[in-house]
Protein backbone atom coordinates (compact mmCIF):
# COMPACT_ATOMS: atom_id res chain seq x y z
CA UNK A 1 0.00 0.00 0.00
CA UNK A 2 2.83 2.20 0.87
CA UNK A 3 5.43 2.37 -1.97
CA UNK A 4 8.35 3.87 -2.09
CA UNK A 5 8.95 6.42 -4.88
CA UNK A 6 12.59 7.42 -6.66
CA UNK A 7 14.51 9.70 -4.44
CA UNK A 8 14.49 13.50 -6.20
CA UNK A 9 17.32 15.79 -3.90
CA UNK A 10 17.97 19.64 -4.03
CA UNK A 11 21.20 21.48 -2.87
CA UNK A 12 20.69 23.04 0.05
CA UNK A 13 23.79 24.86 1.45
CA UNK A 14 27.68 24.40 0.99
CA UNK A 15 28.24 24.01 4.82
CA UNK A 16 30.69 22.00 6.09
CA UNK A 17 34.25 21.67 4.83
CA UNK A 18 32.46 21.89 1.22
CA UNK A 19 30.19 19.38 1.45
CA UNK A 20 26.82 19.92 0.10
CA UNK A 21 23.83 18.99 2.52
CA UNK A 22 20.57 17.53 0.19
CA UNK A 23 16.77 17.25 1.22
CA UNK A 24 14.59 14.48 -0.54
CA UNK A 25 11.86 16.44 -1.79
CA UNK A 26 10.71 13.06 -3.73
CA UNK A 27 10.25 11.54 -0.39
CA UNK A 28 7.74 14.45 0.81
CA UNK A 29 5.88 13.84 -2.89
CA UNK A 30 5.96 10.11 -1.89
CA UNK A 31 4.37 10.97 1.32
CA UNK A 32 1.37 12.65 -0.42
CA UNK A 33 0.97 10.22 -2.69
CA UNK A 34 0.40 7.35 0.25
CA UNK A 35 -2.22 10.14 1.91
CA UNK A 36 -3.88 10.61 -1.16
CA UNK A 37 -4.11 6.58 -1.81
CA UNK A 38 -5.51 6.56 1.79
CA UNK A 39 -7.95 8.59 1.91
CA UNK A 40 -9.27 7.43 -1.58
CA UNK A 41 -9.50 3.99 -0.08
CA UNK A 42 -9.94 4.30 3.67
CA UNK A 43 -10.31 0.53 5.10
CA UNK A 44 -13.71 0.46 7.56
CA UNK A 45 -11.19 -1.58 9.69
CA UNK A 46 -7.81 -0.46 9.01
CA UNK A 47 -4.89 -3.25 10.72
CA UNK A 48 -2.10 -1.89 13.10
CA UNK A 49 0.20 -1.98 9.97
CA UNK A 50 -1.70 0.84 7.96
CA UNK A 51 -2.37 2.43 10.86
CA UNK A 52 1.15 2.50 11.74
CA UNK A 53 1.54 3.79 8.27
CA UNK A 54 -0.45 6.56 8.34
CA UNK A 55 0.78 8.02 11.38
CA UNK A 56 3.68 7.74 10.78
CA UNK A 57 3.50 9.27 7.17
CA UNK A 58 1.38 12.38 8.36
CA UNK A 59 4.27 13.17 11.23
CA UNK A 60 6.80 13.15 8.50
CA UNK A 61 4.93 14.78 5.98
CA UNK A 62 4.22 18.00 8.88
CA UNK A 63 7.52 17.81 9.75
CA UNK A 64 8.58 18.36 6.26
CA UNK A 65 6.25 21.13 5.37
CA UNK A 66 7.34 23.18 8.74
CA UNK A 67 10.95 22.18 7.84
CA UNK A 68 10.87 23.81 4.51
CA UNK A 69 8.92 26.68 5.86
CA UNK A 70 5.68 26.14 3.63
CA UNK A 71 3.30 25.54 6.19
CA UNK A 72 1.77 29.00 6.52
CA UNK A 73 0.35 28.89 2.62
CA UNK A 74 -3.76 29.39 3.11
CA UNK A 75 -3.80 25.83 1.39
CA UNK A 76 -1.00 24.26 3.45
CA UNK A 77 -2.60 25.58 6.68
CA UNK A 78 -5.85 24.13 6.14
CA UNK A 79 -4.13 20.68 5.27
CA UNK A 80 -2.26 20.73 7.88
CA UNK A 81 -5.09 21.33 10.78
CA UNK A 82 -7.18 18.43 9.09
CA UNK A 83 -4.10 15.85 8.93
CA UNK A 84 -3.28 16.51 12.56
CA UNK A 85 -7.44 15.53 13.19
CA UNK A 86 -6.79 12.17 10.98
CA UNK A 87 -3.78 11.79 12.60
CA UNK A 88 -4.63 11.87 16.43
CA UNK A 89 -7.72 9.86 15.23
CA UNK A 90 -5.56 7.15 13.95
CA UNK A 91 -3.53 7.54 17.17
CA UNK A 92 -6.34 6.59 19.26
CA UNK A 93 -6.69 3.07 17.43
CA UNK A 94 -3.10 2.61 17.12
CA UNK A 95 -2.55 3.28 21.36
CA UNK A 96 -5.52 1.00 21.70
CA UNK A 97 -4.27 -1.90 19.45
CA UNK A 98 -0.82 -1.38 21.64
CA UNK A 99 -2.68 -1.41 24.74
CA UNK A 100 -4.57 -4.66 23.60
CA UNK A 101 -1.34 -6.48 23.35
CA UNK A 102 -0.36 -5.73 26.45
CA UNK A 103 -3.41 -6.81 28.51
CA UNK A 104 -3.50 -9.87 26.36
CA UNK A 105 0.01 -10.71 27.02
CA UNK A 106 -0.38 -10.32 31.01
CA UNK A 107 -2.07 -13.49 32.10
CA UNK A 108 -2.54 -14.04 35.68
CA UNK A 109 -5.44 -16.33 36.70
CA UNK A 110 -6.45 -15.27 39.81
CA UNK A 111 -7.07 -11.95 38.08
CA UNK A 112 -8.50 -12.97 34.86
CA UNK A 113 -12.17 -11.18 35.71
CA UNK A 114 -9.89 -7.76 35.80
CA UNK A 115 -7.75 -8.90 32.56
CA UNK A 116 -10.87 -10.00 30.40
CA UNK A 117 -12.68 -6.33 31.96
CA UNK A 118 -9.94 -4.54 30.45
CA UNK A 119 -9.78 -6.77 27.50
CA UNK A 120 -13.84 -5.99 27.14
CA UNK A 121 -13.08 -2.07 27.08
CA UNK A 122 -10.14 -1.69 24.82
CA UNK A 123 -11.86 -3.52 22.46
CA UNK A 124 -15.23 -1.49 22.35
CA UNK A 125 -13.26 1.86 22.40
CA UNK A 126 -11.17 0.05 19.37
CA UNK A 127 -14.38 -0.68 17.76
CA UNK A 128 -15.54 3.11 18.41
CA UNK A 129 -12.78 5.14 17.44
CA UNK A 130 -12.24 2.31 14.11
CA UNK A 131 -15.63 3.87 13.22
CA UNK A 132 -14.56 7.79 13.99
CA UNK A 133 -11.43 7.57 12.18
CA UNK A 134 -13.49 5.88 9.19
CA UNK A 135 -16.38 8.86 8.81
CA UNK A 136 -13.89 11.36 9.33
CA UNK A 137 -11.82 9.72 6.19
CA UNK A 138 -15.00 9.66 4.36
CA UNK A 139 -16.30 13.24 5.27
CA UNK A 140 -12.67 15.00 4.60
CA UNK A 141 -11.15 12.63 2.10
CA UNK A 142 -11.88 14.53 -1.18
CA UNK A 143 -10.96 18.18 0.23
CA UNK A 144 -7.88 16.78 2.05
CA UNK A 145 -6.91 14.81 -1.56
CA UNK A 146 -7.32 18.45 -3.45
CA UNK A 147 -5.19 20.31 -1.19
CA UNK A 148 -2.19 17.18 -0.75
CA UNK A 149 -2.72 17.86 -4.92
CA UNK A 150 -1.84 21.45 -4.40
CA UNK A 151 0.72 20.96 -1.83
CA UNK A 152 2.43 18.71 -4.15
CA UNK A 153 2.65 20.82 -7.47
CA UNK A 154 3.66 23.95 -4.84
CA UNK A 155 6.56 21.33 -3.93
CA UNK A 156 7.66 21.15 -7.38
CA UNK A 157 8.82 24.34 -7.63
CA UNK A 158 10.98 24.41 -4.78
CA UNK A 159 14.04 22.38 -6.50
CA UNK A 160 15.19 25.41 -8.03
CA UNK A 161 14.67 27.77 -4.50
CA UNK A 162 17.72 27.40 -2.43
CA UNK A 163 15.54 29.34 0.62
CA UNK A 164 13.38 26.09 1.78
CA UNK A 165 16.19 23.58 1.60
CA UNK A 166 17.79 26.14 3.80
CA UNK A 167 14.83 26.25 6.20
CA UNK A 168 15.23 23.07 6.53
CA UNK A 169 18.64 23.28 7.32
CA UNK A 170 18.06 25.52 10.24
CA UNK A 171 15.13 23.77 11.84
CA UNK A 172 17.14 21.11 12.28
CA UNK A 173 19.82 23.44 13.92
CA UNK A 174 16.81 24.51 15.97
CA UNK A 175 15.70 21.02 16.85
CA UNK A 176 19.54 19.67 18.15
CA UNK A 177 19.84 23.13 19.60
CA UNK A 178 16.46 22.31 22.17
CA UNK A 179 17.43 18.69 22.26
CA UNK A 180 20.59 19.17 23.69
CA UNK A 181 19.82 22.10 26.03
CA UNK A 182 16.61 21.02 27.51
CA UNK A 183 15.30 20.89 31.23
CA UNK A 184 16.61 17.94 33.25
CA UNK A 185 14.58 15.07 31.89
CA UNK A 186 11.17 13.44 34.03
CA UNK A 187 7.94 11.91 34.11
CA UNK A 188 6.28 15.43 33.09
CA UNK A 189 8.44 16.24 30.23
CA UNK A 190 9.76 13.47 28.44
CA UNK A 191 6.78 12.90 26.18
CA UNK A 192 6.98 16.23 25.04
CA UNK A 193 10.70 15.66 24.38
CA UNK A 194 9.65 12.77 22.65
CA UNK A 195 8.05 14.89 19.91
CA UNK A 196 10.61 16.59 19.05
CA UNK A 197 13.50 13.84 18.85
CA UNK A 198 10.52 12.54 16.12
CA UNK A 199 10.61 15.84 14.49
CA UNK A 200 14.02 15.90 14.52
CA UNK A 201 14.82 12.57 13.04
CA UNK A 202 12.43 12.91 10.50
CA UNK A 203 13.78 15.67 8.99
CA UNK A 204 17.64 13.92 9.49
CA UNK A 205 16.13 10.89 7.34
CA UNK A 206 14.62 13.46 4.74
CA UNK A 207 18.59 14.62 4.40
CA UNK A 208 21.34 12.86 1.73
CA UNK A 209 23.64 12.60 4.95
CA UNK A 210 25.23 9.33 5.41
CA UNK A 211 27.00 10.96 8.66
CA UNK A 212 23.51 10.87 10.03
CA UNK A 213 23.11 7.72 10.42
CA UNK A 214 23.87 6.80 13.79
CA UNK A 215 22.39 9.71 15.28
CA UNK A 216 19.07 8.38 13.29
CA UNK A 217 19.43 4.95 14.81
CA UNK A 218 19.81 6.79 18.26
CA UNK A 219 16.99 9.22 17.83
CA UNK A 220 14.78 6.00 16.93
CA UNK A 221 15.73 4.02 20.16
CA UNK A 222 15.07 7.32 22.23
CA UNK A 223 11.77 7.22 20.15
CA UNK A 224 10.27 3.87 20.92
CA UNK A 225 12.01 3.80 24.70
CA UNK A 226 9.90 7.03 26.04
CA UNK A 227 6.79 5.71 23.67
CA UNK A 228 7.47 2.34 25.11
CA UNK A 229 6.89 4.05 28.67
CA UNK A 230 3.95 6.13 27.54
CA UNK A 231 2.06 3.40 26.15
CA UNK A 232 2.33 1.39 29.62
CA UNK A 233 1.65 4.94 31.83
CA UNK A 234 -1.66 5.05 29.53
CA UNK A 235 -2.62 1.67 30.08
CA UNK A 236 -1.88 1.90 34.02
CA UNK A 237 -3.97 4.99 34.27
CA UNK A 238 -6.72 3.33 32.15
CA UNK A 239 -6.83 0.55 34.58
CA UNK A 240 -6.96 2.38 37.96
CA UNK A 241 -10.17 4.03 36.67
CA UNK A 242 -11.80 0.79 35.24
CA UNK A 243 -10.93 -1.91 37.83
CA UNK A 244 -12.35 -1.72 40.85
CA UNK A 245 -9.89 -3.68 43.40
CA UNK A 246 -7.88 -0.87 43.42
CA UNK A 247 -4.24 -0.77 44.85
CA UNK A 248 -4.97 -4.83 45.88
CA UNK A 249 -5.45 -6.13 42.27
CA UNK A 250 -2.26 -7.90 41.40
CA UNK A 251 -3.04 -6.85 37.82
CA UNK A 252 -2.95 -3.54 38.56
CA UNK A 253 0.35 -3.60 40.59
CA UNK A 254 1.89 -5.75 37.66
CA UNK A 255 1.15 -2.67 35.53
CA UNK A 256 2.40 -0.17 38.33
CA UNK A 257 5.52 -2.42 38.07
CA UNK A 258 6.15 -2.79 34.68
CA UNK A 259 5.39 0.96 34.04
CA UNK A 260 7.89 2.09 36.52
CA UNK A 261 10.79 -0.33 34.69
CA UNK A 262 9.48 1.62 31.13
CA UNK A 263 10.42 4.73 32.70
CA UNK A 264 14.04 3.77 33.98
CA UNK A 265 14.67 2.45 30.51
CA UNK A 266 13.23 5.43 28.85
CA UNK A 267 15.27 8.13 30.64
CA UNK A 268 18.59 6.02 30.71
CA UNK A 269 18.51 5.90 27.00
CA UNK A 270 17.30 9.28 26.72
CA UNK A 271 19.48 10.92 28.55
CA UNK A 272 22.65 8.46 26.87
CA UNK A 273 20.88 9.79 23.10
CA UNK A 274 21.12 13.35 24.53
CA UNK A 275 24.75 13.62 24.86
CA UNK A 276 24.89 11.85 20.93
CA UNK A 277 22.75 14.77 20.73
CA UNK A 278 25.20 17.57 22.06
CA UNK A 279 28.52 15.70 20.56
CA UNK A 280 26.81 16.12 17.03
CA UNK A 281 25.41 19.88 17.33
CA UNK A 282 29.08 20.65 18.83
CA UNK A 283 30.72 19.06 15.85
CA UNK A 284 28.38 21.45 13.80
CA UNK A 285 29.19 24.06 15.05
CA UNK A 286 32.82 23.70 14.97
CA UNK A 287 33.28 22.78 11.87
CA UNK A 288 31.05 25.34 10.82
Amino acid sequence: MFPVAPATTTPILELIDGDPMAFDLGRVQNDIRELREFLKRAPKYPTPEEIHALRTCVRRFEASLQALAVDSRPNERRLLQRLAKLRRRAGKVRDLDVLTGYVAEARMEEEEVCRVQLLEYLGAEHARNCRRLYAFAVKHGEPLRRCLKDTAAYLGTLLADSLAPGNAMLSELRLQTELATSARLNRENLHPYRLKVKELRYILQMEEQSGYQQLIKTLGEMKDAIGEWHDWQELLTIARELLPHGPKCKLLRSFQATTHEKLKHALTVTNAGRKHIRRSFSAMVKRA
